[in-house]
């Protein structure tokens, strides 16, 4: 390697020292295996590979634990670097983490932990450059084995890492903290709109009619709104899905017959409802496929609801489309139903259909019976309002996606250009 290549693209300016092939030992220490009889109800937790996630431990809901006993437990501290070492990249990332937890934790087998000194090697550099192109890039080649790769406990001695002096390190690795610290930030404010907006949805969706000393009595929401003019909208009416929408099935043409496919008109698959809205979709479908099919244009604004497979998953079609037989899409009668307001609404109630679906290869709703769901339904102003007020939601939670996304890629350049 030339002394050209061993500087990075991206430096301060007060370093000028070329980096150097790491001499510092970087050890991974593998977890314990843990007979029946040493679990307990309380004692040292046990982290897992499973629980060690990118950028955080992820703990199952009724975690285990081994007996505080002397014997040769692998314990972790606050603020070590643990790792996954079974399967040990997921979507691009690396299963790798800082130890956060307050609770006294050892680590099981396919767990592991690096060791190494703090003298030389500065701790969060290290783990930033975990995340690096240059890294990952040597990890892939050294895993072990093909259907379930591991990382061997000599990934270290194997790979060449190089790095810059003590200084430099902790200059790196305080700069990238701080854009973690702004990713979590940015994360956290995702979280806390998306909580809120879970939170709205069952407030503004729990009214309902029940029966009292023998007559019906309407229970409005806990969270309601006014009409404009500050009147109290009128009680919710009992009604069915059927009642108030038309709902259409899809279709697929023959996919043997090339003249059917590649044309101008979407066609939509249930795996393909990600997001509220969808526009373009993976295939498309010619003319002469959608007569040759039960497939059947739907306008611009229909809930495209899965009824086969993923059931109750649901976008809105921001064009005119078709979809596949796993639909049974939802548009509002005139001044019945208001389309957003049943995307919100099926949205907070997928395990209605869920409960309602059968199947044993794969669960499947069909269109009679999902007419029979029933739905307390607002009038027509108010689900506009409640729909409006949701949108509104989901626009903040938009942007704040996308300023999260834009940091992370931008923190993604910077780990391509601050290591060799």
């Amino acid at each position: 390697m030339t002394e050209q290549m061993n500087v990075p693209k991206l430096r301060f300016g007060e370093f000028d020292k070329v980096w150097a092939l790491n001499k510092a030992k970087i050890n991974i220490v593998a977890g314990n295996a843990y007979k029946l009889d040493e679990y307990t109800d309380n004692g040292y937790l046990l982290i897992q590979g499973l629980h060690i996630q990118p950028d955080k431990i992820v703990l199952e809901d009724k975690p285990k634990y081994v007996k505080q006993s002397d014997g040769n437990h692998v314990k972790i501290d606050k603020g070590d670097i643990v790792l996954g070492l079974n399967r040990p990249i997921t979507n691009n990332q690396l299963k790798a983490s800082r130890f956060k937890l307050d609770a006294e934790s050892v680590l099981y087998q396919r767990a592991g932990k690096l060791s190494f000194d703090i003298s030389k090697l500065d701790s969060e550099f290290l783990y930033q450059y975990l995340k690096c192109s240059t890294f990952m890039k040597q990890l892939d080649l050294e895993l072990i084995g093909s259907d379930q790769p591991y990382i061997r406990s000599n990934l270290f001695q194997a790979t060449k890492n190089v790095f810059p002096l003590l200084p430099e390190q902790q200059k790196i690795a305080s700069f990238l903290s701080k854009i973690d610290e702004k990713i979590g930030l940015l994360s956290e404010k995702k979280d806390k709109l998306t909580e809120y907006k879970r939170g709205v949805m069952q407030q503004l969706f729990n009214g309902k009619w029940h029966e009292q000393d023998g007559q019906p009595i309407f229970v409005p929401p806990t969270l309601r709104f006014k009409a404009d003019d500050g009147s109290e909208f009128p009680d919710w009416e009992e009604k069915t899905l059927g009642d108030v929408n038309s709902i259409t099935g899809g279709g697929t043409p023959s996919t043997t017959d090339e003249s059917l496919w590649g044309g101008n008109i979407q066609w939509f698959t249930p795996t393909e409802l990600k997001t509220k809205y969808v526009s373009v979709s993976k295939r498309t479908i010619t003319d002469k496929g959608l007569s040759n099919s039960s497939a059947k244009i739907l306008p611009k604004g229909t809930v495209l609801f899965s009824s086969r497979a993923t059931v109750g998953d649901v976008s809105i079609t921001q064009q005119e489309c078709t979809t596949n037989q796993g639909f049974q899409s939802f548009n509002g009668k005139p001044k019945k139903a208001n389309n957003e307001f049943t995307y919100y609404w099926i949205s907070s109630h997928k395990n209605e259909f869920l409960r309602r679906a059968s199947g044993s290869t794969f669960l499947e709703i069909s269109k009679s019976e999902i007419a029979k769901v029933s739905i307390c339904l607002p009038s027509l102003d108010e689900q506009i309002k409640i729909a409006n007020f949701l949108s509104a939601i989901d626009q903040k939670i938009d942007l704040a996606n996308f300023e999260l996304n834009k940091a992370k890629e931008w923190k993604r350049g910077l780990l391509q250009q601050m290591f060799v």
